[in-house]
């Protein structure tokens, strides 16, 4: 009946109704447990921009992404995949590592491979949350990572995975282009800094190839590419480990010297220098922080606070920060007490 010739209010309501329902019921699919599940034209669930999530669509760069991990373990018992959306590197990993785990926050994506995978060691969870060290523990030896991270969580999970390097043995990523070359960039460029000289340092990155935008869906608005991580404890240029307070002063000390990048050392760094173990050349002090290599940065901390493995020179400098309120844990390299 044509609604302009339904005089009856109540009629004209019931009739709203209906229609409501009708389109509400043709739009959503709702599952047993009531996660109402908007689907994509291939019947998926479709990527939340919330999550970041561009799902890779390209079977045969999937298969070269996953070939690239070169785990060692029995059967992958400690290959993990950090947010494995609708499986598409799930599956070419599952075929080279059948005993290998995957962590996913989206419980429309959990039922989604609990269903098309089922022999998949499959745990909810959110991969920023992750304990690495038990979770190196319960797999017997150290982790191999793969993910094709959302590029939001890009700076938070390197930072997570150098704040585990004991419990990391590789990692492969998928990560912007742009970012990437920030990463692996040599010092005197703009681009260089914080995270450049930690990776550099402690994650012996290999950019292994570029990813064209057309292989994810939705497509970014930016070319990947993929790296490959090689955590060691012992920095890239150095003959002994560091200890973990050491790379937390280290990060801190990198903070207080970045967030002045224009200035030189010896003014950035004045108010620790008559504290400081030992006083480092002037040479150094004039230099700018993105005209010192990784190294020089291992070097300048061990002059500044010792060479204790116990560290307790990330304490120092929040001490004298130019930000009253700043402490190690605000950046991501110290836990929160």
């Amino acid at each position: 009946t044509n609604s302009c010739t339904m005089r009856n209010p109540l009629q004209r309501l019931v009739c709203f109704e209906l229609l409501r329902c009708t389109a509400t019921t043709a739009w959503q699919r709702h599952t047993s447990d009531g996660i109402s599940l908007m689907l994509s034209k291939t019947g998926r669930p479709k990527a939340k921009q919330s999550l970041g999530q561009n799902f890779l669509i390209d079977t045969q760069m999937a298969t070269r992404i996953a070939e690239a991990l070169c785990d060692e373990s029995e059967s992958g018992t400690r290959v993990v995949e950090l947010g494995p959306g609708q499986g598409a590197l799930t599956r070419p990993l599952l075929d080279l590592y059948p005993r290998m785990s995957a962590f996913e926050i989206d419980p429309r994506m959990q039922q989604l491979l609990r269903a098309e995978l089922p022999g998949l060691d499959l745990h909810p969870g959110d991969m920023m949350e992750l304990d690495f060290e038990q979770l190196a523990a319960n797999r017997g030896g150290r982790l191999s990572f793969i993910s094709n991270m959302p590029f939001y969580l890009t700076s938070p999970l390197l930072f997570k995975l150098l704040s585990s390097l004991e419990h990391v043995g590789t990692a492969v990523l998928t990560t912007q282009l742009e970012v990437a070359e920030k990463l692996l960039s040599p010092s005197g460029c703009k681009e260089y800094g914080i995270l450049s000289v930690m990776i550099q340092l402690f994650g012996r990155p290999e950019r292994l190839f570029d990813i064209p935008c057309t292989a994810f869906q939705p497509q970014p608005k930016c070319e990947s590419c993929v790296l490959r991580l090689h955590p060691n404890v012992v920095p890239n240029g150095g003959d002994a480990p560091l200890s973990r307070p050491q790379r937390a002063q280290l990060l801190a000390l990198l903070k207080m010297s970045f967030e002045q990048r224009r200035k030189m050392l010896r003014v950035t760094l004045k108010p620790l220098l008559a504290q400081a173990a030992c006083r480092p050349s002037e040479e150094m002090l004039q230099k700018r922080p993105e005209h010192l290599a990784p190294i020089e940065f291992v070097e300048l901390a061990a002059l500044l606070f010792g060479e204790s493995a116990e560290g307790g020179g990330d304490e120092l400098l929040a001490s004298h920060h130019i930000s009253p309120s700043w402490k190690p844990y605000k950046a991501g390299w110290k836990l929160k007490e």
